[in-house]
């Protein structure tokens, strides 16, 4: 006899007992699937942020050897997208000092071929002799780019500057050298930036 009272594991309570207890693990269960899904989504940003970063470093390494590419610039960029992006924190102190860099081995690069064209005796069409023979020479990559640049001088001295071939090798060293010095200090930069690319990304 129970006296009237219910007993307490009637079907109602048991039913509505397991259905309290199929929600809350139904919520827990959510809220794991949740986490899961946006630590997911994080990591899979972060892949592609270092991608991006690791193919900007890329381009810029082969932009300052090839004509039409941009180079250091480009590696400063897979920096940046790490400082805002990327899995490891960049100081803002870096980023601004190989921002400087970056500058400086860009004016450099502009200024110094004409000025060793210049002291040289060459003219514009020694530049202009140098980049031509350049992008013929990337073909026989790396050393048809390097005669490339001076034959493509030495020539355009020759033919359209109207020298004789003395004045035309010494037009064409200046051009060339300075295109190394520029092209030199270029990829030293590109290459240092990938590294650090590849030191904030793993």
């Amino acid at each position: 006899p129970t006296g009237g009272l219910k007993p307490y594991c009637s079907g109602a309570n048991v039913h509505r007992t397991f259905s309290n207890g199929h929600r809350d693990r139904s919520r827990g269960h959510g809220f794991t699937t949740h986490y899961l899904m946006t630590r997911s989504k994080i990591i899979n940003m972060e892949t592609v942020i270092v991608i991006l970063a690791i193919l900007a470093g890329v381009i810029g390494i082969a932009g300052s050897i090839l004509p039409g590419l941009p180079g250091t610039p480009f590696s400063w960029i897979g920096l940046l997208l790490l400082y805002i992006w990327g899995p490891e924190e960049i100081q803002l102190k870096t980023l601004i000092i190989w921002g400087v860099v970056v500058l400086i081995v860009s004016v450099v690069d502009y200024v110094v071929p004409m000025y060793f064209t210049k002291v040289t005796g060459g003219s514009r069409y020694a530049e202009r002799g140098a980049m031509a023979g350049l992008i013929i020479g990337i073909i026989f990559t790396p050393i048809g780019m390097i005669l490339g640049s001076f034959l493509g001088s030495f020539l355009s001295e020759m033919y359209w500057g109207k020298k004789g071939a003395a004045d035309a090798l010494k037009a064409a060293f200046g051009s060339f050298l300075g295109f190394i010095t520029g092209t030199g200090l270029k990829t030293i930069v590109a290459v240092l930036i990938m590294w650090k690319i590849i030191v904030f990304a793993f």
